[in-house]
């Protein structure tokens, strides 16, 4: 069961990084949705910023909950 939910935490991080550069596609923007915190920032930089530091979050959620179950 950790497998399968750091596995999804990965994907899920690695894929907002790549969206945080890129737009992502039409029927998946709605997954990809950055926190209201980064408001406070330039408009250029709400959605990059704010996805990438998501996808790092969930990189760094899957690295702590693998290291637990060691």
């Amino acid at each position: 069961m950790p497998i399968l939910l750091l596995a999804m935490l990965g994907v899920m991080g690695l894929l907002y990084i790549v969206f945080a550069f890129k737009e992502p596609p039409e029927g998946v923007r709605h997954f990809f949705r950055v926190p209201a915190i980064f408001i406070f920032l330039p408009d250029r930089y709400v959605l990059p910023a704010g996805r990438f530091l998501v996808g790092v979050l969930l990189i760094g959620t899957a690295v702590g909950i693998a290291l637990q179950t060691m």
